[in-house]
């Protein structure tokens, strides 16, 4: 009997642990509220004493027809994993009479959210003071027309193929340009929302930064994950690294990678991995060669430690003698050989 007690006490309290200590463990309001939230840690979490963006994913799911939280948490953790994307905490918001506080009462959400919610996050774990908040549909609706007319923790709002309860909900409030530094708005192929509800604001003198990223090969409900994919990388876009096209556009240094590894480490306290300078200025060598900019080309190649030098370089050499490019294909040899290629 002693055994069975001991053993039944050992599993409750193991089990106990387990939920404390998982990243992922729910921080939640009592079941009689009418707001509920749960928290989702990123990995690196427990293993770090950095700060972390703050995306606060409030409930859709009754205008959804796809598992709402889970694809959209899914979706982010993927941006983290395969792009340019930093770690997050995914604050999960559940509301119950959802249409109620999206509609009628949602100051009352609102003033929740801004005035508990996220200084409670803030306080509870270790944060940036960037909170991006995103919302579809009505309870996109609903958020863009309350917290984008009044002070909030929130730094971008996100609203995702937005729908107003009425059509005259919106503009003449949002003319007055008192928004959020950003905003944006996603629609698939719904113009006639967007005439409808946004083009007296784009029409007026209004200073607000609102931002419309049309997607027209999606439809309402399609446009919810990649249209929370383009936000986020828009909003999020400092955290990124020079691409192909940007490379094309601006003269970089390797000082001026440099540098943006450094403001990003700053602003995001994530140190790069020691081998990314050496992909950057890769990517760099193999784009200014290419673009005939040899001198340029010529830093990148000497500061990457690639082992793979050698093999774009032939690659660059043979496309230039395939397109009749002579001139660029021996100034391309005679930098290979000064390099040691």
């Amino acid at each position: 009997m002693n055994n069975k007690f001991s053993f039944l006490m050992y599993s409750v309290a193991l089990f106990a642990l387990s939920i404390l200590s998982s990243p992922s463990a729910a921080e939640e309001k009592p079941s009689d509220e009418p707001f509920h939230y749960s928290v989702n840690l990123p990995q690196s979490y427990n293993d770090s004493n950095r700060s972390y963006p703050v995306i606060f994913l409030v409930d859709s799911g009754p205008f959804y027809k796809g598992d709402y939280f889970n694809e959209a948490v899914e979706a982010v953790r993927r941006l983290e994993e395969f792009h340019e994307f930093p770690q997050t905490i995914i604050v999960e918001v559940e509301v119950k009479q959802l249409w109620r506080y999206v509609t009628r009462d949602r100051n009352m959400l609102s003033e929740w959210l801004s005035s508990e919610l996220a200084p409670l996050i803030a306080k509870q774990y270790r944060t940036l003071k960037r909170n991006s908040i995103v919302g579809f549909s009505y309870t996109a609706g609903g958020l863009m027309n309350s917290l984008a007319l009044r002070e909030s923790p929130f730094t971008t709002i996100i609203s995702l193929s937005p729908v107003f309860d009425s059509i005259s909900d919106i503009p003449e409030e949002l003319a007055n340009g008192n928004m959020l530094p950003q905003h944006y708005v996603v629609f698939g192929n719904e113009s006639h929302r967007l005439m409808q509800f946004y083009k007296p604001l784009l029409d007026s003198q209004s200073n607000a930064d609102l931002s419309i990223i049309s997607l027209p090969q999606e439809n309402h409900q399609s446009a919810l994950i990649p249209g929370l994919r383009a936000a986020l990388l828009q909003a999020h876009s400092d955290y990124q690294l020079p691409s192909y096209k940007q490379f094309t556009q601006r003269d970089y240094k390797v000082q001026d990678l440099m540098e943006i590894l450094k403001q990003r480490t700053i602003d995001y306290g994530a140190a790069p991995e020691s081998s990314l300078l050496s992909e950057l200025t890769l990517a760099a060598a193999k784009t200014y060669t290419q673009l005939g900019k040899f001198e340029l080309a010529e830093q990148h190649w000497r500061f990457t430690e690639s082992e793979h030098k050698s093999y774009f370089m032939t690659q660059i050499i043979a496309e230039f003698e395939r397109n009749n490019q002579t001139d660029w294909a021996a100034r391309t040899k005679t930098l290979s050989q000064k390099l040691g290629l």
